[in-house]
């Protein structure tokens, strides 16, 4: 402990370490540097005294229990809906590859998409995977894993990819960085529980059936609360061109 708290340094300035360009950034004119004023959004003790804040956060930690539940238990609920221990194996495998490319995607779709888009894209794959365990367990046969394998990809993805397509679409890039924060608590937070939901409904009557239908109905209360969060945010999330536009007018 007496060692890492010699090697910690408040900031990596206090190291003498500047960030990457900080030389041609320094050497140039002040109006020059990016000035995030004029960006639509709000900043995060401003967020705290709206509504939109504390619907965006339930959203989130609902959005995360759904992969963070999914996760530890797909390949027993694979085995017990009758398939072998190879094919649940391969599942989380080739989903677990497919997660790359899914990233990509998410990433560029999420960049081109409005807000409300964001919202709609994200509340279809928190749904899509758990609805093909449900089919999985009805006994639909080994050609639902292939589709099961896309949406677990992407479903999985979210963690990393819709916290801060969310933050940047309902609250802007302004504070951008708190609100990403704040959503990783979210993700941790969700972490503490989501695995439970499934696994409680199997110890409780030896199917993961009502578990899986939990966290369908979990998803599509996160997406409710994120596209109401969306419309509370449009006060905000208009370009200051445009409002002048509208004074003018």
């Amino acid at each position: 402990m007496s060692l890492a708290l010699i090697l910690i340094r408040e900031n990596p300035e206090s190291m003498g370490l500047k960030p990457l360009g900080w030389d041609k950034q320094a050497s140039s004119p002040a109006s020059a540097l990016k000035d995030t004023s004029s960006e639509p959004g709000i900043m995060f003790k401003e967020s705290l005294k709206t509504p939109t804040f504390y619907f965006t956060i339930a959203g989130l930690i609902l959005m995360m229990i759904i992969p963070q539940a999914i996760n530890p238990n797909l390949s027993p609920l694979l085995q017990s809906a009758g398939y072998s221990a190879m094919a649940a194996a391969n599942v989380l495998s080739f989903s677990n590859m497919l997660q790359i490319p899914a990233k990509i995607l998410l990433g560029v779709m999420f960049d081109k998409m409005k807000a409300y888009e964001v919202a709609i894209s994200e509340g279809v794959i928190m749904v899509l995977a758990p609805l093909c365990c449900i089919a999985c367990m009805a006994g639909s046969g080994s050609w639902i894993l292939i589709p099961l394998v896309i949406a677990y990809a992407f479903n999985y993805s979210l963690i990393n990819m819709a916290l801060p397509a969310t933050a940047s679409s309902v609250f802007g890039r302004k504070d951008f960085t708190m609100f990403v924060s704040l959503g990783i608590f979210s993700m941790l937070f969700a972490n503490t529980f989501a695995g439970s939901i499934v696994a409680g409904s199997y110890d409780r009557t030896g199917s993961y059936m009502q578990g899986v239908w939990a966290i369908i109905i979990i998803g599509v209360a996160s997406t409710l609360l994120l596209l109401l969060a969306t419309k509370l945010s449009r006060k905000w999330m208009v370009p200051k061109s445009s409002m002048a536009d509208k004074a003018d007018k």
